[in-house]
């Protein structure tokens, strides 16, 4: 596919801001114009009929003359949405206006968000998302080829992607058309700058740079993924796998698979609260810190039985089991009592290592 040149549209470094704070006004109903008077960017309208100039500033913003009112175009565009509909609010208030945001898409949440956390809301890019008030059906559907050529080329050149996570035309066109609301509340080329096709082509970039995005989120979220044995093994060979119970290997895969779930264990919450996370180290030294204490809390017999257990136990852990036998068969060699105790044999050692995959849940 061809490289899509962007606009050559030269915008100033507060275009953004000014874009944004326009689509509030028109969303709020309040009137205003372009106006360059006294290092202003905006004349807006307050409820009395008067006009008051505004500036939204930046880095290489003038001066404004006396009675500009100023707005950082930082505040307006940064990540805290919370704060960008304050000072707006404030602002049209002061004009005579009642203080209702121009734009509200459900509670803004307090920390940045990752695609574990609200993996749709990631890749709409929910923060430019927050800002945006919705556009008229009009408005998109001027759109309406160039969003489907983008798309088009998407599925065309990512069909294993979008086959892997059941993406079809119609759920990344849909993607588009957000993406679309964003466009045109941030980056929408002014009619009176915008010449021939300079939004379509700028679009299509804008559009094309958010489905990389996609694609990188939806890799991300397929990497995150456990995929339990028994899906894995229809999807590669389309039947079920037949499970031979008087196999000792398989058995205990078909006890895995058995298994129902079991109620929250309280007791063992509560220990994993006390571990220390700053580090992957730092986590197992107090984990074995934790498992020694226990241990030597224990009276004799409840320590052999809790061992003996454990080491039996084919619904456990495969590493718990043979650290089990470890133990058990350290203390048989300096304990009169137990000399016949013994831990895994080699055969149980093989069995302990079946991938348990397919009871990860």
């Amino acid at each position: 596919m061809k490289k899509n040149k962007g606009a050559k549209v030269i915008e100033s470094k507060n275009a953004r801001a000014v874009a944004v704070l326009k689509s509030w006004f028109k969303a709020s109903g309040i009137s205003f114009r372009v106006c360059k008077t006294g290092g202003a960017d905006l004349a807006v309208a307050s409820l009395g009929g008067s006009e008051v100039l505004l500036q939204v500033s930046c880095a290489d913003s003038p001066k404004p003359s006396d009675g500009v009112v100023v707005l950082e175009g930082a505040t307006i565009t940064g990540r805290k949405v919370r704060e960008a509909l304050a000072v707006y609010i404030a602002f049209i208030v002061g004009l005579g206006f009642e203080g209702i945001a121009p734009v509200s898409r459900g509670e803004i949440p307090e920390k940045k968000l990752t695609y574990e956390d609200d993996f749709e809301a990631v890749a709409w890019r929910h923060s430019e998302l927050r800002r945006c008030p919705n556009p008229t059906a009009a408005q998109i559907k001027k759109y309406d080829v160039v969003l489907k050529k983008a798309t088009w080329n998407f599925l065309r050149l990512n069909a294993d992607v979008c086959g892997d996570n059941m993406l079809a035309f119609d759920d990344l066109f849909s993607y588009a058309q957000v993406w679309t609301v964003n466009y045109l509340g941030y980056y929408e080329i002014p009619e009176e700058l915008c010449t021939a096709d300079n939004n379509d082509r700028k679009l299509y970039a804008f559009i094309w740079q958010r489905y990389s995005e996609l694609r990188s989120l939806l890799k991300k979220k397929g990497r995150s993924i456990l995929v339990d044995r028994q899906l894995a093994e229809i999807s590669r060979t389309g039947t079920v796998e037949n499970v031979n119970v008087d196999s000792q290997k398989n058995l205990f895969v078909a006890v895995a698979i058995e298994d129902e779930e079991e109620a929250i264990d309280e007791a063992f919450v509560a220990r994993k609260c006390q571990l220390d996370t700053k580090s992957p180290v730092a986590r197992r030294n107090s984990a074995t810190s934790l498992l020694e204490k226990s241990l030597n809390s224990l009276s004799h017999g409840e320590f052999v039985e809790l061992l003996t257990n454990a080491t039996e136990n084919l619904r456990i852990d495969p590493e718990a089991r043979r650290e089990a036998s470890r133990r058990l068969a350290d203390h048989s060699a300096t304990c009169s009592l137990c000399s016949g105790l013994k831990g895994l044999s080699d055969e149980d050692e093989d069995v302990s290592g079946v991938d348990t995959g397919c009871c990860e849940e």
